[in-house]
């Protein structure tokens, strides 16, 4: 390919100079004309465009990657053809790649972490977005001159042709494209499965990092030997030199990371770069740190995620050193010890999920506890281990819910990322068992069966603990209007299972039914009315919840009947009225966990709708105290459709001029209106006769047309400018949530508008109809993001620091969103291309619970009036914040048989 002459223009490209050359094309400064500003112009050879298909997914993963805009991955602004040869325009950097850098031999450990957790920080976004780069290398790892690392050429890999000449370990290998059997990336730093030729995921750019980590760390190559095959069978087959040997100042846990990212077996390494950050960040933690590690550093060695959980489980450190001593003296006596409490206090910030139940979770014998505890992102199961009072984060269990143990107590199963889990207690990669969308409760029973409900209209279900087929266990009796079977709770013996109904009419907390399955018939029976989330205590009891209340009522295990009159056992309980889920745990051995119930719980107190101006000054916009959310005002700002619980959830109006309520759906429940641009119709998500799904109806509720039926989630946010279309939230297959669109007239078939593999939602249709905002959590955390509509353009990040529910003024000028406990506006200029401001804080106000699921809690809570200068909200109040706290109870069950002894 000849060199291109400077002053040669390329599209819109001024070619300024050479700046080098590679086996993969050669690298100019350009100056970009519209746009005024210079940037690197790399062109490859013509060659790499003969096979189409190859070019036209290169061009794709080219703009994705360049979409990502992560501060370490370089940024890809364009990509084009000159002469039938392809080029690739980027960004233009200052500093040096990796490799001239490694040329002065090891680095020291806080430079080498510095920049091991930069990589991991690029690689997380990318897989976060599905893109692999597959031959990650410290050729394609830049570091600029104020030290902040790139990655390079993603994409490129999907380029390269096959080619049979003899390779050397320094140049990069073909890429398998649909041929089983061809080796991708570069030798030294290939995975197994790439030199296999096997299908290479984002576990193989894991294996690479950790052979540059390698490297950072101790100067040479992890597995560099004399010859290719050489080389390839080390990788195959060795084990690189231990780092201890080659460096004596070197963190045995770090060494631990390097060990496991090169595990030759994909499923035993990192099954994440979010993961491996994770890992990295704690090793800058007191309890992980080493002298060359502490001095200062321009980069925060403590991650917000690390020191949300580190936070949260300090102060559960702190009790378990308390409950050490009461149960070791029963453990070192063999005989029961008196009743003990202890509270274990909760910070604000990193506080117990109450989403997840139980929020605190004891083992089968009593030695451990678990613990959801919040982080800065995700949910994290803490484990503590009572007989020594040692606390740790269990390993890969982000963003999990609702854990329970094996029998054995050797095993964790948990609900995370649409999936039914288990990983071993004592650590380890988590086992994907199955699809389990919207868990509603789990069990393991002694037959090692697995019984759990996937969603919020479902049935029972059961898999194998070692996974396989799953089949349905219980049937959902719709003409006694139940609506589902949830909350599982295994008896001894495997041969039933205690559960909750709960029905069509009403919530799962206040009237829901406690039933027995017998598993040999199938067929199940209600034992208790008025009860949820009940569990079997020995001898000879079943525990269940009312209300706020624990009640135990004599249970006889071989007729499976109650005995005898129930007994109020445990006050003051933490319990979830919008799916029942109740915060309380029993080991085998007699010991109580629960979490103590809030009496001024935002989330069950009713309050007014209150309007808030654009400084936060408050005003009363009704004196109606109701449990309201998701309000949304008509085009006009006369009237407002709120959701009430009362006590099941119906869409409501309240006629601002006049200060009426008034309620519009029945029969079933009905949740988040939204109303159309002209006014007349609404579009909410309901169950009507245990059909779930996206419904339209006129504004009094008449003339209801159901847009889908589904077991999943399909959640109204917004409808197009046109009315004839209705934006949802909806449940994909895969676990995670989409975006998509569907028609209000014809067969209603969806048209997917954004999809994963992430969680996205709450999408909002701008007033001019060409734009969407909508919630992601691609980067790790929640954020707003624009993009066209309905046809998906380039998409732009427009929160800074993490956002949910994107609202858009009646303008268009200004869209509106949540952080915490902040209201944002952004101003927007919007026609073939939009401009987006910089966020600014309007006002900050105690606006409810922080957002927790990736389908309600991401959709707005508050409304814009048209002028643009109010929001309406429902009122809450500073004291409604209290962060749980847990209380353990050792030998509970002696209380529990002097409380059913005095009832007789």
């Amino acid at each position: 390919m000849n060199s291109i002459e400077p002053g040669v223009t390329i599209g819109r490209y001024l070619i300024r100079s050479k700046l080098g050359a590679g086996g993969m094309g050669e690298v100019y400064r350009a100056h970009d004309e519209k746009l005024n500003r210079d940037v690197a112009l790399k062109v490859l050879p013509s060659a790499f465009s003969k096979d189409q298909d190859r070019l036209l997914r290169f061009e794709q993963e080219a703009q994705a990657a360049g979409a990502l805009n992560h501060p370490n991955i370089l940024a890809v602004h364009d990509v084009g053809m000159n002469n039938g040869a392809p080029y690739i325009v980027s960004e233009l950097l200052d500093g040096e790649e990796l490799r001239a850098q490694l040329k002065d031999g090891a680095f020291t450990l806080r430079r080498a972490l510095d920049y091991a957790k930069q990589i991991a920080e690029g690689l997380a976004a990318a897989h976060e977005r599905g893109i692999t780069h597959r031959d990650l290398k410290p050729e394609n790892v830049f570091i600029t001159s104020d030290g902040r690392v790139k990655i390079l050429d993603f994409g490129l890999a999907k380029l390269r042709p096959q080619r049979s000449q003899v390779i050397s370990s320094e140049v990069a290998t073909q890429r398998q494209i649909t041929d089983p059997g061809t080796v991708m990336g570069t030798v030294g730093y290939m995975s197994p499965e790439q030199v296999r030729g096997n299908q290479a995921d984002h576990r193989s750019d894991i294996f690479s990092f950790g052979s540059i980590l390698y490297e950072m760390l101790s100067g040479r190559r992890a597995f560099q030997r004399d010859t290719v095959a050489e080389t390839m069978t080390a990788i195959l087959k060795e084990e690189p030199v231990e780092l201890s040997e080659v460096s004596a100042t070197t963190n045995p846990q770090l060494d631990r990371i390097v060990r496991r990212c090169l595990e030759k077996k994909p499923e035993r390494r990192f099954q994440s770069a979010h993961d491996l950050g994770f890992a990295l960040d704690a090793l800058s933690t007191p309890s992980g740190s080493v002298n060359q590690l502490s001095a200062p550093t321009d980069r925060p060695l403590l991650s917000r995620e690390y020191l949300g959980w580190l936070v949260a489980i300090g102060a559960l450190a702190t009790a378990a050193v308390a409950l050490l001593f009461a149960y070791n003296a029963r453990k070192n006596s063999g005989t029961p010890v008196a009743v003990k409490q202890f509270a274990l206090a909760q910070p604000a910030e990193g506080a117990l999920v109450m989403q997840s139940a139980p929020a605190v979770l004891l083992s089968p014998d009593g030695s451990h506890l678990v613990s959801t505890v919040r982080t800065a992102e995700k949910p994290q199961l803490i484990d503590h281990e009572l007989s020594s009072a040692a606390t740790r984060p269990i390993e890969e269990t982000q963003g999990a819910a609702d854990p329970f143990f094996s029998p054995d107590g050797k095993w964790l199963g948990f609900f995370a990322g649409g999936l039914l889990k288990k990983v071993r207690l004592s650590g380890g990669v988590p086992e994907t068992l199955c699809k389990a969308e919207n868990s509603r409760g789990d069990t393991w029973a002694s037959d090692g069966s697995i019984v759990f409900t996937p969603g919020t209209d479902s049935p029972l279900y059961r898999v194998s603990a070692d996974g396989g087929p799953v089949e349905a266990l219980s049937t959902v009796d719709a003409s006694a209007k139940e609506r589902s079977h949830r909350w599982p709770s295994a008896l001894p013996g495997g041969k039933a299972i205690l559960f909750s109904v709960a029905y069509q009419t009403g919530n799962p907390f206040d009237d829901a039914n406690v039933a027995v399955l017998d598993r040999s018939t199938g067929k199940h029976k209600i034992i208790i009315k008025g009860g949820v989330f009940a569990h079997y205590v020995d001898p000879g009891y079943i525990l269940y919840a009312r209300r706020s209340t624990l009640v135990a009522v004599p249970f006889d295990l071989n007729r499976l009947e109650v005995t005898g009159p129930s007994v109020v056992v445990q006050e003051n309980v933490e319990g979830l009225k919008a799916n029942g889920r109740v915060q309380y745990s029993l080991s085998d051995n007699g010991d109580l966990a629960y979490v103590e119930g809030r009496a001024d719980d935002p989330r069950d107190a009713a309050q007014p709708l209150v309007w808030i101006d654009r400084k936060g000054v408050e005003q009363v916009l009704s004196e109606s105290r109701q449990r309201y959310s998701k309000p949304r005002l008509s085009a006009d700002g006369r009237t407002l459709f709120v959701e009430v619980a009362d006590p099941e959830a119906a869409i409501w109006s309240y006629n601002i001029e006049r200060g009426t309520l008034s309620r519009i759906t029945y029969g079933g429940v009905s949740y988040g209106p939204i109303p159309s641009p002209d006014g007349q119709r609404l579009a909410y998500e309901a169950t009507r006769d245990g059909v779930a799904g996206a419904l339209v109806s006129q504004v009094d509720g008449s003339g209801e047309q159901r847009l889908s039926s589904t077991k999943r989630l399909h959640v109204p946010t917004s409808w197009t400018s046109d009315g004839s279309g209705v934006v949802v939230t909806a449940g994909a297959e895969s676990g995670y949530t989409e975006v998509w669109l569907i028609p209000v007239i014809g067969d209603h078939t969806p048209q997917v508008l954004v999809q994963g593999p992430f969680n996205a939602g709450g999408a909002r249709v701008s007033p001019d109809g060409h734009w969407l905002a909508y919630v992601s959590d691609e980067s790790g955390r929640s954020e707003i993001y624009l993009r066209g509509f309905p046809n998906a353009g380039a998409r732009i990040q427009i929160s800074a620091d993490g956002g949910i529910g994107p609202v858009w003024s009646r303008s268009g000028r200004e869209l509106f969103f949540r952080n915490g406990d902040q209201i944002f506006g952004v101003s927007m200029s919007l026609g073939t291309q939009a401009v987006a401001g910089k966020p600014q804080v309007l006002f900050s106000r105690l606006i409810g619970e922080d957002a927790s699921g990736p389908a309600y809690n991401i959709i707005a809570d508050f409304d814009v009036s048209p002028d643009g200068q109010r929001f309406v909200m429902r009122k809450y109040t500073a004291e409604a914040r209290n962060p749980p706290k847990a209380i353990v109870i050792l030998n509970w069950r002696e209380e529990l048989k002097r409380k059913m002894s005095a009832s007789r």
